[in-house]
């Protein structure tokens, strides 16, 4: 048997014996081995068998025999669920399961069966200390210390191992040289950025230690140990663990002042960073600066591997987008990765990794692209757990010792979980850090109350749901807002009435040169010119007003329903507008709607204000927010006010309200502010335009709509049921539900609430399913009151449960799980059917070849746009353009072959066809499936030259050729004429060359 083999299970056993004999060395004699991490020095047998894996195996077995115990004990099955009550241990459990099962997606079992080996050894191991080692938060920070002074020690290693490399040259141990710098130390670990982020997340608590201790020599030892760290740190030049140490410095910082200043003290830090940052800023900008030159020069050559980690986070986002709900399979990123279209892009850049497994370089990215949506999950929600303990007894306990050890331990682990994005810590020493930060503040808060503590102190901010909520809401709706190009025609037509007014008339809208527009009110588009003015009139800036009123639609739903119904119940409403399949889309376009919504619903959310206040101002804002709803979208604009007569006339007929001329001055207080906004304009166009204005107005544009099939907009009475389920989805199964049960509690509990919310949906359904002409975009102003019914179905059946089973169920830990699952869930569905919302750029070859002909040849030059709309044309060219189709662009190609130069755009297939009839056609560029093509009139006359050159050398030859089979004798006259003619050819042809070339 080979020695190592007899060596590693000797060391099995001997470990094994440790353990049963003595925990507590047992467990200094892993955290000790846990560093020993060098491959080369201390592998045993094969590449990855460290002493370490040997005795975590040892200490997988020793829990293995007290679990079979344990389950022989009377009431162990009631014990272990009562253990899965405890988050932290559900959490760790579900991600481990989660692990396992993603293997099914696996590339290469044998190696995730290895590594999902080694993190089962890890759960083990932490389940135990958590559950039956650990039970005072002194003893957590004795091996807190004790791991202090191990990597010290190290510390001191690495000294000696730089003097030795700078003396002799001689490298041992981790020690990579980098030409033109100071090497990297890495002591006794393989990789050299673990070693620098195991000292990075220590630093923040050894110099906690420093502070705290209680006698001058401890003091003193503990601030040398943080210098000596720190400068080790500078040396590993590892630029995750100078994130990890940065970040944790202004974490520690920021919960001191909270503590001291309170809110205040974000506001010193913010302000402090920005002003150091100024001059360092002013000074790099500089091309000349020495700074510059030399932060240049010492960064150069990592350039190439920040890239590298940019290409992983891509590829596992790739991996993840392929895989969604399980990923690639735990442990199968290399061979995942290897499949992603950026991979070859990555291993051009390094030849090396084609040689190695290479890992995805990012706990985060490595979570996403193995284990998926439900892996992610897991793992974040671990990671938020982990964090937030530490930071609630930072903030909550009395003892100035331990609030500052645990802000040290909490900015560690915020600093980690930063740094992870461009760093994978996998290593047992991680683990066993995370076990120890986290375990120290939750026994100091209470081995069973820690999570009701943070549940209470996050209570105390009673806005951070809406914090969250607005967060999701400004990244859903401002996420690449600007990256595809306008649609047409409504986007095309407000952006070219927008961008025309920056120069003309805000009064007369134009989208096509001196012809009024009177389709709708001017309110949107203004709106528009002010974002032009700052944006420019770009995409964005068209955009813009539109994500901004779907942003404060869903603020102001998530106010409306927590006023009606609760905090919990004005998140799940808002949230499920947000993901509103059609709401999310057309707030992210440069359309009405949306905004529309917005005005109809703040106009309602006042008169319930109004109604409960009865001050006069609520009734005034409510006028004027109505005005703006018709300023944007005409007679639609006016839906909030019958909705407020029919509440009202419901609130008279159940006994509410009393018929009085306090209700007449109510509305008098709503008319004329309404009145006050909306009729300057429209006089101003009536005095203007007077019948003209009407007909078009009045007439057309909603009474035709309204009465008749005009455009073939026509649809069935209930068409818009069918426009509700594809745009709501999966909240549309719930609304099943929500919906009869509003309409239960209002006509059988008289629920004054729901009744207002059933009028408010009930009217705007019926009153566009009522119009003859639909599209799927008027609809939107329903889908606020919907989303409070989901909201208060979702509140109503979590508040059940709850309560119904309290047993099973603990209401905070419940309630938080319960709304990130929803949450988690619809993000994934949405994400699935992404497609939908976030669509291709439908006409970005069209736009793009539009500026193309403008910056090429012009804008007097004339543009021949063959099958583009026309409000397309118009906003991305400046110049004069015509619409045509195939055969009257054929006809203008045909006819102007010798006479004028044509430019036009069109389809390659379209330009194929022109090209066999016209050879000479000239292909200025291509966009995906249309190119800009042009008929140079020059080039055409050079070449009908060269035709006419070419027949005359060939009778000129036939001449010749005639007279020799003739017999007859070939003059010089005859030769003289064949060499004129060819010398002609030869010169037009030199001549059609040389302008080519030009």
């Amino acid at each position: 048997m080979n020695l190592e083999i007899v060596v590693a299970i000797l060391f099995f056993i001997a470990a094994l014996l440790l353990l049963f004999r003595n925990k507590q060395y047992a467990l200094v004699v892993l955290l000790v081995l846990s560093v020993f991490l060098h491959k080369e020095f201390f592998s045993i047998y094969t590449w990855d068998v460290l002493p370490v894996r040997v005795f975590m195996a040892a200490f997988s077995l020793f829990i293995g025999i007290r679990l079979v115990l344990f389950l022989f004990q009377k009431g162990s099955i009631r014990r272990i669920f009562s253990y899965l009550k405890d988050p932290f241990l559900l959490l760790i459990t579900a991600l481990w399961v989660v692990d396992g099962v993603s293997i099914l997606n696996s590339q290469n079992i044998r190696q995730s069966i290895l590594i999902y080996g080694f993190f089962t050894s890890v759960y083990l191991v932490v389940i135990y200390l958590y559950t039956a080692f650990f039970v005072e938060a002194a003893a957590v920070l004795k091996y807190v210390k004790i791991y202090i002074f191990l990597m010290f020690a190290l510390c001191m290693f690495a000294v000696v191992q730089f003097g030795v490399y700078l003396k002799t040259g001689f490298i041992f141990g981790a020690l990579w040289n980098v030409p033109g710098h100071l090497p990297r130390l890495g002591a006794t670990f393989w990789d050299i950025n673990h070693f620098a982020g195991l000292l990075a997340a220590l630093i923040p608590v050894v110099a906690t230690l420093a502070l705290i201790s209680k006698t001058v020599k401890l003091r003193a030892v503990y601030a040398f140990a943080t210098v000596s760290m720190a400068g080790i740190l500078i040396l590993t030049n590892s630029r995750s663990a100078w994130i990890l140490v940065s970040v944790a410095f202004i974490s520690f910082v920021l919960v001191v002042l909270l503590r001291r200043l309170g809110q205040r003290g974000f506001l010193y830090v913010a302000v402090t960073i920005f002003l150091l940052a100024i001059p360092l800023m002013r000074e790099y900008s500089t091309k000349s600066s020495p700074f510059r030159a030399y932060v240049k020069q010492y960064f150069h050559y990592r350039v190439d591997s920040f890239d590298s980690h940019l290409l992983l986070l891509r590829g596992a986002f790739q991996v993840f987008e392929k895989y969604p709900l399980l990923g690639g399979g735990y442990g199968s990123f290399f061979e995942q990765f290897s499949k992603t279209d950026v991979a070859s892009e990555f291993f051009s850049r390094d030849p090396a990794g084609l040689n190695v497994r290479t890992p995805a370089h990012s706990i985060w990215g490595e979570a996403f692209a193995e284990t998926g949506f439900l892996g992610i999950s897991a793992f974040a929600l671990l990671a938020i757990l982990l964090v937030s303990i530490p930071l609630t007894a930072a903030l909550t306990l009395e003892d100035k010792d331990k609030y500052m050890m645990s802000a040290a331990m909490f900015s560690a682990l915020l600093g980690w979980y930063t740094a992870g994005i461009f760093q994978s810590y996998k290593s047992e020493f991680f683990w066993i850090v995370l076990l120890l930060y986290f375990m120290y503040p939750a026994l100091l808060l209470g081995r069973d109350t820690y999570f009701n503590s943070l549940v209470q102190y996050l209570a105390k901010f009673s806005r951070l749901p809406f914090y969250i909520l607005a967060l999701l809401a400004f990244f859903l709706l401002f996420y690449g807002l600007g990256s595809n190009h306008l649609i047409p025609w409504d986007e095309a037509i407000y952006a070219e009435i927008a961008k025309n007014m920056l120069t003309g008339s805000r009064v007369v809208q134009e989208w096509i040169s001196e012809t009024p527009w009177f389709e709708k009110p001017p309110l949107y588009m203004w709106l528009q010119a002010v974002s032009m003015s700052v944006f420019g009139a770009n995409e964005f800036a068209a955009r813009f007003p539109s994500a901004v009123f779907g942003f404060l639609t869903v603020i102001g739903v998530y106010f409306l329903g927590k006023k009606m119904f609760g905090t919990l119940v004005g998140f799940i409403s808002a949230f499920s507008l947000l993901t509103t399949f059609q709401f999310l889309y057309y707030s992210r376009t440069a359309m009405l709607d949306v905004t529309l919504t917005f005005f109809i619903t703040t106009c309602l959310y006042c008169y319930l204000l109004a109604r409960e206040s009865k001050h006069m101002r609520y009734w005034i804002l409510c006028g004027v927010l109505g005005g703006f709803a018709v300023m944007t979208k005409s007679a639609a604009g006016l839906l909030a006010f019958p909705i407020i007569i029919l509440y009202d006339f419901y609130l008279i007929l159940v006994g509410d309200l009393k018929p009085s001329r306090a209700l007449l001055k109510n509305y008098a207080y709503v008319l004329v502010p309404f009145l006050v906004v909306v009729m300057p304009w429209h006089l101003e166009m009536v005095r203007r335009f007077g019948t003209t204005f009407l007909s078009n107005y009045l007439g057309y544009h909603i009474l035709a709509r309204a009465i008749s099939d005009i455009e073939e907009k026509a649809k069935p009475l209930l068409w818009y049921l069918i426009v509700l389920k594809v745009s709501m989805r999966s909240w549309f199964v719930v609304l099943f539900a929500a919906f009869p049960l509003s309409l239960f509690l209002t006509a059988v509990r008289k629920n004054r609430q729901h009744a207002f919310l059933v009028i408010w949906a009930v009217f705007i359904f019926l009153f566009f399913s009522a119009a003859r002409s639909k599209l799927v975009w008027y609809i939107l102003p329903v889908y606020p009151p919907l989303a409070i019914m989901i909201g208060f179905l979702a509140g109503f059946l979590l508040n059940f449960v709850m309560y119904k089973f309290p047993r099973f169920f603990d209401r905070p830990t419940f309630k938080v799980g319960a709304v990130f699952v929803v949450v988690m869930l619809e993000l994934l569905y949405l994400f699935l059917n992404r497609g939908l919302v976030y669509t291709i750029d439908l006409t970005g070859p069209e736009a793009l070849l539009l500026k193309e002909k403008d910056a090429k040849f012009g804008v007097e030059k004339k543009v021949y746009a063959d099958r583009i709309d026309r409000p397309l044309v118009i906003f991305y060219s400046d110049g004069p353009y015509e619409i045509v189709d195939f055969g009257p662009l054929k006809e203008r190609l045909d006819f102007a072959a010798y006479s004028e130069e044509v430019i036009f755009i069109t389809k390659e297939s379209r330009f194929r066809k022109f090209n066999e009839t016209q050879p000479n056609l000239e292909l200025v560029d291509r966009q995906k499936e249309w190119v800009l093509g042009r008929l140079n009139s020059g080039l055409n006359a050079d070449l009908k030259r060269l035709e006419i050159a070419g027949i005359l050398r060939e009778r000129a030859q036939k001449d010749i050729n005639n007279a020799s089979s003739e017999g007859r004798e070939v003059t010089p006259e005859m030769l003289a004429e064949l060499q004129r003619r060819q010398a002609e050819e030869r010169g037009v042809a030199a001549e059609i060359q040389a302008k080519e070339k030009l």
